[in-house]
């Protein structure tokens, strides 16, 4: 059984959401305090909920199946992450995937 990927989905949500206040709050040319907080606001819920499981996410990742990593590629999709973010993504897992191995072959 794997430990599941519910945190990961969460800093991945949050990490988009950033991104679009970003984006937002820059169309003008500029970020302001001031004149662009109302793009940000949207972005604490999903930040608050990263932090808040952020520290389960390396277990998460060292403990990814095969399906695990198409539903979080398809959850960066579906968020609009960028194709960059989505092969950073896949390196991560690739990693992680990596150590799990190496673990499970050092103990037995």
């Amino acid at each position: 059984m794997t430990t599941g990927i519910k945190e990961t989905k969460e800093v991945i949500a949050a990490v988009v959401a950033i991104k679009e206040a970003i984006e937002s709050a820059k169309a003008d040319g500029s970020i302001g305090v001031l004149a662009d907080y109302v793009y940000f606001l949207p972005a604490l819920p999903s930040l608050f909920q990263a932090i808040n499981g952020a520290d389960k996410v390396p277990a998460e990742l060292t403990d990814i199946d095969f399906e695990e990593a198409i539903e979080l590629r398809k959850a960066m999709q579906d968020a609009g992450a960028a194709e960059s973010l989505q092969k950073i993504f896949e390196g991560i897992v690739l990693i992680g995937t990596g150590i799990k191995g190496y673990v499970a072959k050092q103990k037995g």
